[in-house]
């Protein structure tokens, strides 16, 4: 497999936007599953629902790799705040 299409699943790294995004797509799962009479449907809105709560975003392993290059190391911050005092 290619690694250029590997799919990464980063924790926690999701916006509001998107937590509330899958909040509303999780209740209308619910809502249209219990109208319906198909209860059992409502199972359907689990996953979204961990995937809101745990912020879940996925990123091919390319993106991934470029942000943590464009990252500035802590080490920096620290030294910079020591030579200030």
């Amino acid at each position: 497999m290619n690694n250029r299409f590997k799919l990464v699943v980063e924790p926690f790294s999701t916006s509001l936007t998107a937590v509330l995004i899958r909040f509303y797509l999780m209740m209308a799962v619910v809502i249209i599953a219990l109208f319906s009479g198909q209860a059992w449907l409502a199972v359907l809105s689990l996953p979204i629902f961990l995937s809101a709560l745990l912020g879940l975003k996925v990123v091919s392993s390319a993106q991934t790799a470029t942000r943590s290059n464009a990252q500035v190391a802590p080490t920096t911050v620290a030294t910079t705040t020591a030579k200030a005092a």
